[in-house]
C-alpha cells in the first residue's frame, strides 16, 4: 500500500463531503452511500459490524449489525463508504464481500481516517472551535460532547478527530487506572511534531496527581523549536479491553492557530502508518 494512495483517498473524501454537506449537522450517510453508487444500506443479523459487497447482479450493498447503537452504525456505514473510496483510488474492483477476510491493519487505519473525514467535516468543526475560542472557552469535554451530538458520533471518535484537524495543535493522553491497558498512551496532532516538554511518564504522573484537585491542566509542549502551553481537561472514562471493562483518565487539549481556512488543505504526511 502506498502512502500517496492513502493521502489521495483522504483528499477524495474531503472533496466529496465538501460538495455533499453544505451546513453543520449529522451527515446523511445513507444518502452519501447512494451518491457513491451503493444501491442498498440495510441492517442485518451478523457478528461483524458491517460489510460492503456486490450482489450477483453487480449492485453494491452495505449491511450493518442491527444490534449496534446508532453512532456505531453511522461510523460502520461511513467506514464501508471509505473502503469504496479507497478501492477507487487504488483502481481496484470490489468483487467479493469485505467480511470474514483477514484485514490489513494499515488499510483499516487509513479507512477509519477517511471515514472520519466523511462524518466530521473539518471546516465545520474548525469554525465551531474558532467561535468558541473567540468567546473565551477553553478546550474541554463539554465541547467534545456538544460536537459529538451535532454529528451523531461517539465522544471517542470526536476526541480523536481533534488530532486530525488542520490548523489545530492537539494532544491526547490516557492514564490507565485499573492497569488493563497500556499505562500512558500519548498521541498528538498529525499536523506538527509535538512532544511533551517534561516527557510522557513524568507528565502523566503529574496530571493524575493534580486531578485530585482539578481536572483543568496546562501541559507544556515543544513543536518546531517553539515551546508553548496547551490548555487541557481530564475526564475519567470507561473503556473495553480484552481483560474486560477498565477505567482511564483521559486528558485532551488543543490550540488553534487562527487559520481555519487551512481546513481545505492537504493532510500531513505523518498520518501514514500512524
Amino acid at each position: 500500500m502506498q502512502s500517496s494512495q492513502i493521502l489521495a483517498a483522504i483528499d477524495c473524501a474531503r472533496d466529496l463531503i465538501s460538495s455533499f454537506q453544505l451546513a453543520p449537522g449529522p451527515v446523511d450517510v445513507i444518502a452519501l452511500a447512494r451518491k457513491q453508487g451503493v444501491s442498498a444500506v440495510e441492517p442485518a443479523e451478523m457478528s461483524a459490524d458491517g460489510y460492503l459487497a456486490r450482489t450477483r447482479d453487480g449492485a453494491l450493498v452495505i449491511r450493518y449489525r442491527a444490534t449496534n447503537n446508532r453512532s456505531r452504525n453511522r461510523f460502520t456505514i461511513a467506514h464501508e463508504i471509505a473502503h469504496l473510496i479507497f478501492a477507487q483510488v487504488q483502481g481496484q474492483e470490489l468483487d467479493q464481500p469485505r467480511i470474514g477476510r483477514l484485514s490489513d491493519p494499515q488499510e483499516e487505519t487509513a479507512v477509519n481516517r477517511i471515514a472520519a473525514e466523511l462524518l466530521m467535516p473539518a471546516k465545520f468543526i474548525l469554525n465551531e472551535l474558532g467561535e468558541r475560542e473567540r468567546r473565551g472557552e477553553l478546550p474541554n469535554w463539554k465541547i467534545i460532547n456538544a460536537l459529538r451530538q451535532t454529528y451523531q458520533v461517539s465522544a471517542s471518535a470526536m476526541a480523536f478527530r481533534m488530532l486530525e484537524l488542520p490548523s489545530l495543535r492537539a494532544i491526547s493522553m490516557r492514564i490507565s487506572i485499573d492497569g488493563h491497558a497500556p499505562q500512558f498512551p500519548f498521541d498528538r496532532s498529525e499536523n506538527s511534531a509535538i512532544r511533551l516538554v517534561n516527557g510522557v511518564e513524568f507528565e502523566m504522573e503529574r496530571l493524575w496527581r493534580d486531578a485530585r484537585k482539578s481536572t483543568r491542566h496546562i501541559v507544556g509542549v515543544k513543536a518546531g523549536g517553539t515551546t508553548f502551553s496547551i490548555p487541557c481537561e481530564g475526564l475519567v472514562k470507561s473503556m473495553t479491553t480484552k481483560l474486560g471493562p477498565a477505567r482511564h483518565y483521559w486528558v485532551i487539549g488543543w490550540l488553534t492557530d487562527g487559520r481555519n481556512e487551512a481546513a481545505a488543505g492537504k493532510p500531513n504526511q505523518s498520518l501514514v502508518g500512524k
